[in-house]
């Protein structure tokens, strides 16, 4: 589900960069609903069916030669089940990120600053408890070479609990959650 969700995150972002002027309220919004059937769920060759919605608004601004997404709030409630057993999982979101160029210009090296604020991801049993939390402030700074190709990655700051930030924990927690 991660590529699915970033293929998702990627296609908004790709959607709104198409050119908008800065402006008081979201540059855009928009909501995506999602049906699926994961045929091979975390490399495990089983079966999930995923359900759920994301709701994103978006800030644009125009920097240089390109237009930045520079504000966007994201809200997801995601339902993962297993259909043999129907053991269910569930994964939200509720972020504000903010993005900005702190040194060089785009077309250029350069880095971008951003800040998440609010809850990163959760993952509950559906009827029962919380498996894992990522929540709170995380401020990081990601550069990028001439070229446009990632340079490196920086944590600035780390205000919370972000476990999912250092360690990717989202197949573990599911496969487990789910009686893969």
């Amino acid at each position: 589900m991660h590529k699915v969700l970033t293929a998702i995150v990627i296609s908004l972002i790709a959607f709104i960069a198409v050119g908008a002027a800065w402006a008081a309220g979201p540059t855009f919004r928009d909501r995506v609903q999602i049906s699926e059937t994961d045929t091979d769920f975390c490399g495990t060759g089983k079966t999930v069916l995923i359900d759920g919605q994301i709701v994103a608004n978006g800030w644009i601004a125009e920097a240089g030669e390109a237009d930045d997404l520079v504000k966007l709030t994201f809200n997801l409630t995601i339902t993962y089940t297993n259909p043999l057993n129907g053991a269910s999982a569930v994964e939200r979101w509720s972020e504000l990120e903010t993005n900005q160029v702190v040194s060089g210009v785009e077309g250029e090296a350069h880095t971008h600053e951003f800040s998440n604020t609010g809850l990163k991801a959760m993952i509950k049993l559906a009827n029962g408890p919380v498996l894992t939390r990522d929540a709170g402030t995380i401020v990081y700074r990601v550069s990028f070479d001439a070229n446009g190709d990632f340079a490196g990655l920086e944590v600035v700051a780390d205000r919370g609990d972000h476990p999912g930030f250092y360690d990717d924990r989202f197949c573990s927690t599911m496969v487990d959650a789910l009686g893969l």
